[in-house]
């Protein structure tokens, strides 16, 4: 970056490194500036409006992806988080009416390559009272995560069955921290032992409470400017 300080495509795996270490403020703003430089990549958009999520900055979301659909295909994942914004704004109708609308667009390379956002959804359908639709989901994608596998216990969790996705969780893969960190299935279980310990487990003991004081700090600092 110091030899070419407008490479989106190196912001954004900066903002990789700051999302692996906690980092949530320094993630969005890596995320953000690449996005701006290349403004229609999906997956630069993906992680902004991804970040801008976890960090409960709902209206920035919904912008965000209002306008990246202006000039771009619908994204489902996008629809998603979307989705999870405006159930917090207090949306809800809103929010299943958009999660209802993506379920047709799914694949089933879907379920194989994008198994982590396919789990969000399942959660984001559940809060949006879409209970059948949420089930359904998580039936067909237990059936092809096993046990042993993340995606499995992430499922469990995203229909919050907690007692039976904590004793099952495995460390998730390197990128994929910030779920884990700050992703709103697993808000019920911030303070178990149970998910404390499993955090130790995987190594990122010291990560993870930067991830939830950077958090606490962000949020301070939006309820200070309203």
């Amino acid at each position: 970056l110091a030899l070419a300080p407008n490479d989106a495509g190196a912001l954004n795996r900066l903002g990789d490194l700051m999302v692996q270490t906690g980092r949530l403020d320094a993630a969005v703003e890596n995320y953000r500036r690449g996005m701006q430089l290349d403004p229609l990549s999906v997956y630069l958009v993906r992680d902004v409006v991804r970040q801008l999520m976890y960090a409960r900055r709902n209206q920035d979301v919904v912008e965000t992806v209002g306008r990246f659909e202006a000039g771009s295909p619908r994204d489902w994942r996008m629809i998603v988080w979307r989705a999870q914004a405006l159930v917090q704004m207090g949306k809800t109708d809103q929010a299943a009416a958009e999660l209802k609308s993506i379920l047709p667009a799914i694949t089933p390379d879907d379920f194989s390559s994008s198994g982590a956002s396919m789990a969000e959804l399942v959660f984001s359908l559940r809060v949006a009272h879409c209970e059948a639709e949420s089930e359904a989901l998580a039936n067909r994608l237990l059936a092809r995560h096993r046990p042993g596998t993340y995606l499995h216990a992430m499922v469990l969790a995203a229909r919050g069955r907690m007692d039976e996705a904590i004793p099952l969780m495995v460390a998730f893969p390197v990128g994929s921290e910030g779920r884990l960190f700050w992703s709103d299935i697993f808000d019920p279980v911030r303070e178990d032992p149970r998910f404390l310990r499993k955090i130790e487990e995987f190594g990122v003991a010291a990560e993870y409470k930067v991830a939830r004081e950077t958090l606490a700090r962000m949020l301070q600092e939006q309820a200070a400017k309203k």
